[in-house]
């Protein structure tokens, strides 16, 4: 991205990588969610009361945890670079609406002035 001392992207480009990668963060949080759904059902797995049901019992639970915990971490992370895409693609865009502000203000100018048929205008281009 970094040419000449100078950076270059894509804004419409970055646009779509920003909802893309939102949409991978949104599917995560929904599979969590699901699995918080579903998971309930099985608690009864291990059974109960019984040496069986004590030594996978500690391990099931465990097992349910690291599941969302993963689920969760991995949209967090995902809406990390998100963020960081939107930091970018406001770095891009931002510049360019100022410069095309300035000439929009410089260009009023010069009609105020009466040279709107200059060499460079839109009046005359040579």
């Amino acid at each position: 991205m970094v040419s000449g001392g100078t950076f270059e992207g894509d804004p419409t480009r970055l646009v779509g990588v920003v909802h893309h990668l939102q949409s991978i963060s949104d599917e995560a949080l929904r599979l969590v969610r699901q699995f918080e759904t579903a998971a309930p059902r099985y608690d009864a797995y291990p059974g109960e009361g019984d040496e069986y049901a004590e030594q996978l019992r500690p391990i099931w639970k465990k097992n349910k945890r690291d599941v969302t915990d993963t689920g969760t971490y991995l949209a967090k992370a995902v809406e990390a670079v998100v963020a960081a895409q939107v930091a970018t693609l406001k770095k891009l865009t931002r510049p360019q609406e100022f410069a095309l502000d300035n000439i929009d203000e410089l260009d009023s100018h010069f009609d105020e002035l009466g040279g709107s048929n200059g060499p460079g205008s839109d009046g005359d281009r040579r």
